[in-house]
């Protein structure tokens, strides 16, 4: 990673222009996430006075904020690791005044010691004690990403309207969205040619059995193999009578599901509606579906 440049805190006019202008000189001709975060964050610290720069970046769906890039890095090892693995869950808000804020687009000034509640405590805690302003990245109504900025205990945050900032965001923001697209066909296309390896090598284990608890036992072990799962269950749907009959299952405690029987209705829950609609869903918080029902009602609900 470079030096960023230095420019003055109150730019005229002509300086403005030709920060934008440097904004799409840097990151124009690239094309990788993490190379345009990279010049994105060193162009904000060398455009703005603070202590750190940190990029955190929106998941396809919208649902996580991962780490994208920072300047500087944190001088403790472990903390830029944990950094680095920082995942914060953005799906439901509620109860998070910070991040609720955040994703209706507003910028957000919060000192470190105040954010406890928050699922972005997670960020602070990383970080030493000061002020931290939250600038979501906006484009055609969509967050891609959000900019942070780390200002020392005795330092004043920035204004939301600072020009510099504004510039800086509005030049680079079409840059990093692209770059975040071009990450997400990159990562499907590999998924996609992984499923296909997966997809052949079912077929040549299933190819020459007419055992039907066998091909139950291998979709299974395949299935949990390929998403990490800790527990399934495999049912067959009969469309004309809109039942579901559990065929095998794994990770469950015994008696949850009867084999070879049709559920209750009431049992079905998301999964007698996936089966009706014959469309696969991702859902972040069961608990926060409607049609969820818990196989262990005193359990805690996971997704």
């Amino acid at each position: 990673m470079s030096e960023p440049m230095n420019i003055t805190d109150a730019p005229g006019e002509l300086e403005l222009l030709r920060l934008t202008n440097q904004v799409h000189q840097r990151l124009g001709s690239l094309l990788e996430r993490e190379r345009v975060l990279e010049q994105f964050v060193l162009l904000v610290a060398g455009a703005i006075t603070c202590q750190r720069v940190i990029v955190l970046m929106a998941d396809r769906d919208g649902i996580i904020l991962e780490y994208g890039a920072c300047y500087p890095a944190l001088a403790d090892v472990n903390r830029q690791m944990a950094l680095e693995m920082l995942y914060i869950n953005i799906f439901n808000t509620a109860g998070d005044a910070l991040l609720q804020q955040i994703k209706q687009h507003q910028p957000v000034v919060v000192a470190t010691e105040t954010m406890a509640g928050s699922r972005l405590e997670e960020l602070s805690v990383l970080l030493d004690q000061g002020t931290l302003q939250f600038f979501p990245l906006i484009l055609n109504g969509e967050m891609p990403g959000v900019l942070v900025l780390h200002h020392a205990p005795e330092a004043a945050p920035l204004p939301p309207q600072h020009p510099t900032l504004h510039a800086l965001i509005e030049s680079a923001v079409v840059h990093i969205a692209n770059a975040r697209q071009h990450s997400q066909i990159v990562q499907e296309l590999a998924t996609t040619v992984y499923e296909m390896n997966i997809l052949q090598q079912i077929d040549a284990e299933l190819n020459d059995t007419i055992d039907l608890n066998y091909v139950f036992r291998m979709i299974m072990d395949w299935g949990l193999r390929f998403t990490s799962a800790t527990a399934a269950a495999l049912g067959l749907y009969d469309q004309e009578n809109d039942t579901l009959r559990v065929m095998t299952v794994y990770g469950y405690q015994e008696n949850v599901f009867t084999i070879g029987r049709d559920l209750d209705k009431d049992q079905g829950g998301i999964t007698l509606r996936v089966a009706r609609s014959g469309d696969a869903e991702v859902i972040p918080d069961v608990a926060m579906d409607k049609d969820y029902y818990s196989a262990y009602p005193s359990s805690a609900k996971n997704g």
